[in-house]
């Protein structure tokens, strides 16, 4: 789509020029995408768009003052504003996280069985009900309590109901249901000998996006004048596209 899309300045009246750092731009820009997509997959759309938005400012921040030594009003202003968004980004990065909650909170209210439920009616229909005292728990009961209640509802129901005798995820019973994020946080990857949960990883792609992709836009202060603004969008486009193709042959 960039490549695509690229060749629309042309209709603006920009003359078609060609630089090889676009082609530098495109290797920091097609990766930083595809850890984007794997962060959102294993970490949410909120964390990865926090962190990686918040990564590419800080890069392209310090590319410009300390590399470039751009002009700023107040270069101490500036750094006192980068380190409350690193503040931000840990904050947001620690807190998002669902690693306190257990893997069992996630079930939100109380599985409890009334007395217009199906399955209470099936119980009173049959046999099963001169064995089975059926809970009184409603939702007005605390979400807290949910786990030791579940848990032990679900080991009463295997001992008297033939057709519970297989494991049961009480997930399938909740109103709510759990997100994805919920479901991978304990399942852990082995990175280099390092053992992350895949909530883990997809926040270090997210900050890897940040970083490679953060670096995109310096090659164009290394191409000539004539590749300047404009100019730079079917470099970038068609650098894109090389690497994307160059990327695809690696995968197959």
């Amino acid at each position: 789509m960039c490549f695509a899309t690229s060749w629309f300045v042309l209709f603006l009246g920009e003359e078609l020029t060609f630089t090889p750092w676009g082609i530098v731009s495109g290797f920091f820009w097609v990766p930083g995408g595809a850890a984007a997509i794997y962060g959102i997959r294993k970490s949410g759309l909120a964390v990865s768009q926090g962190v990686w938005s918040s990564v590419i400012v800080m890069v392209s921040f310090s590319w410009g003052i300390f590399v470039f030594h751009e002009q700023v009003r107040s270069i101490f202003g500036a750094c006192l504003g980068a380190f409350l968004l690193i503040c931000g980004l840990v904050g947001m990065s620690v807190y998002a996280s669902q690693d306190s909650l257990g893997k069992d909170e996630c079930l939100g209210e109380d599985f409890s069985f009334s007395e217009n439920s199906t399955l209470s009616s099936s119980i009173e229909s049959g046999n099963a009900r001169d064995n089975l005292e059926e809970p009184s728990v409603t939702k007005e009961s605390s979400t807290k309590c949910s786990t030791h209640r579940n848990k032990n509802g679900f080991d009463s129901l295997r001992r008297n109901l033939p057709f519970l005798q297989n494991p049961v995820d009480p997930r399938r019973y909740n109103s709510i249901p759990c997100s994805e994020t919920d479901i991978v946080l304990n399942n852990t990857i082995s990175v280099f000998s390092i053992q992350l949960t895949e909530f883990q990883l997809g926040i270090l792609c997210a900050a890897f996006d940040g970083i490679w992709a953060g670096t995109m836009m310096v090659p164009l202060k290394f191409s000539g004048p004539e590749t300047k603004g404009l100019q730079y969008v079917i470099s970038f486009g068609i650098g894109a596209m090389i690497i994307t193709i160059f990327l695809w042959f690696l995968r197959f």
